[in-house]
């Protein structure tokens, strides 16, 4: 399974100067401006990566029934000839 990263450009510069000119100070608008970008940058999973989990979490969960199942009908069939 691939993870898909959405990932966006900002203009950091643009949107720190925008940031003073409302009213913020240089330095808070420059940390805004680069959280901003680090955010956008750790990526999101799409709809499409969240159905893929969910499909392969469903295949676990049929495979862990068919073992438990199968050691079920192990022990049943063990303790039988005994």
């Amino acid at each position: 399974m691939q993870v898909s990263i959405i990932s966006m450009a900002i203009d950091t510069l643009k949107f720190a100067r925008r940031l003073e000119a409302a009213g913020a100070s240089a330095k808070q608008a420059e940390a805004e401006a680069e959280a901003i970008r680090e955010a956008l940058e750790t990526g999101t999973a799409t709809k499409g990566d969240i159905a893929e989990l969910r499909g392969e979490i469903a295949t676990l969960k049929r495979m862990a029934s068919f073992d438990l199942a199968l050691t079920a009908a192990i022990l049943a069939k063990l303790l039988i000839i005994d």
